[in-house]
């Protein structure tokens, strides 16, 4: 039996040895042979085959008539995910792709709102369409409305130190925007951010509008027919200096005050003392202040607290109050005039009292507004001491001055050469 199986594997590799080994060009002509008659084969009867094209766009038709009544397709338009399967002839299997194929639906029998399923029909410019899947889709039709949002700019972002921004102008406050009525309800308003950081020229630009709910949640776009539109933006970028509020630029006349009056003072009370200035570099480098509209205080005898508006140069845009409030101190100027030896009067002693004094005059100096100062002669003042219910003794009594009315009593400053005397009574 062993010898038996050795022979039959010897023969066998002895066929196979010689198969691959002999008459080698005979068996390449025969196999080239069979390659071509089966080619013939082929080529002669061009048998059909199935192709498979996936993710064919779905284009939708009569959807201007949709329109035209009103209507639109609520959400999602695109319709990509379709499979359409072509049977087609072999000899046009490798050439057939996605462009030969055309699926469309068709939206002329819509005629209110409502969930609609639709049959999706398929055309191809090379063979025949087998099948399509899925062979519908579900489309929303809703009721065209347009609705008109405000718009918001926002900013994000800190400007360069020493600039300022003015207020935005948006070239439109307001858009109108077309689309179904369930998917407009919800929007509140469209906006969109600018971002300052690093900014120092003037904005000038288009933005894009994002719409948003009332709860601040982003709402997209393709909500809506056609696209949302854009706005432009322009805002003012200036560099920024701080200059002093010049109060002496208020006032004329300083030197047409009355005689014997004179200006004290000129300072703010209320509001700021110096300001910001936004401007062009060129404009902000020839301002050092700010000046106020102007008061003549020709003839006045008092002071004034009054309210005064900035003039600002051309071409500045002020950042601070613009206003200030000024008191102008106006008084007469003041004097003094000086008595020598004058007399210390007693007054009050008792009957039968004699009173000797340490030191029986003084010299005084009378000081205060000039126009009072100057009325008063050697003998409108008196100076004296009281010593009413004084009884005999020793004592030190303070010398007083008596002057003419009692306008100049209140309002002069007396000083003594002796403001107390020790006065013996007996």
């Amino acid at each position: 039996m062993t010898n038996s199986n050795q022979k039959f594997s010897a023969t066998l590799k002895s066929f196979v040895r010689d198969f691959f080994t002999k008459r080698i060009a005979l068996k390449v002509v025969s196999l080239v042979f069979a390659m071509l008659l089966w080619g013939y084969v082929l080529m002669m009867q061009d048998p059909a085959r199935i192709k498979t094209i996936s993710n064919v766009n779905v284009t939708i038709e009569g959807e201007a008539d949709l329109i035209a009544r009103k209507l639109v397709i609520r959400g999602n338009k695109q319709f990509s995910d379709v499979i359409v399967k072509v049977k087609t002839q072999l000899t046009q299997y490798a050439d057939l792709n996605i462009d030969d194929i055309t699926a469309t639906i068709n939206l002329a029998g819509i005629t209110e709102k409502g969930t609609y399923k639709i049959t999706i029909s398929a055309k191809t410019t090379t063979g025949d369409i087998a099948s399509i899947s899925p062979s519908q889709v579900t489309v929303e039709v809703d009721k065209l409305v347009t609705r008109r949002v405000p718009v918001e700019i926002g900013f994000t972002g800190a400007l360069p130190d020493g600039y300022w921004a003015g207020d935005p102008v948006v070239g439109r406050s307001e858009i109108d925007i077309e689309g179904a009525a369930q998917d407009l309800a919800n929007i509140e308003q469209a906006a969109a951010d600018i971002d300052l950081t690093g900014v120092s020229e003037p904005v000038n630009r288009s933005v894009t509008l994002t719409l948003f709910d009332g709860s601040g949640n982003a709402i997209p776009s393709d909500v809506l027919l056609g696209t949302l539109p854009s706005v432009t933006v322009r805002m003012d970028v200036l560099p920024v200096i701080e200059v002093p509020v010049d109060t002496d630029s208020a006032l004329l006349g300083t030197d047409n005050l009355p005689a014997n009056f004179e200006l004290v003072s000129c300072r703010i009370v209320s509001g700021p003392r110096t300001v910001r200035l936004a401007g062009e570099a060129d404009a902000l480098a020839a301002i050092s202040s700010v000046a106020l509209d102007p008061i003549d205080i020709s003839g006045m005898r008092q002071s004034v607290k009054q309210s005064f508006a900035m003039i600002l140069p051309d071409g500045v845009n002020l950042l601070d109050e613009d206003s200030v409030e000024l008191f102008i101190e106006i008084r007469e100027k003041s004097g003094s005039t000086f008595f020598a030896g004058l007399p210390i009067e007693v007054r009050g002693i008792g009957r039968k009292l004699k009173a000797a004094l340490s030191v029986e005059a003084a010299d005084v100096t009378l000081s205060g507004r000039v126009g009072l100062v100057n009325l008063l002669e050697r003998g409108d003042v008196a100076l004296y001491i009281d010593l009413t219910g004084y009884a005999a003794g020793t004592y030190e009594v303070p010398v007083y001055v008596e002057l003419p009315t009692d306008e100049m009593a209140q309002e002069l400053v007396k000083a003594l050469s002796a403001q107390f005397v020790t006065v013996v009574i007996s």
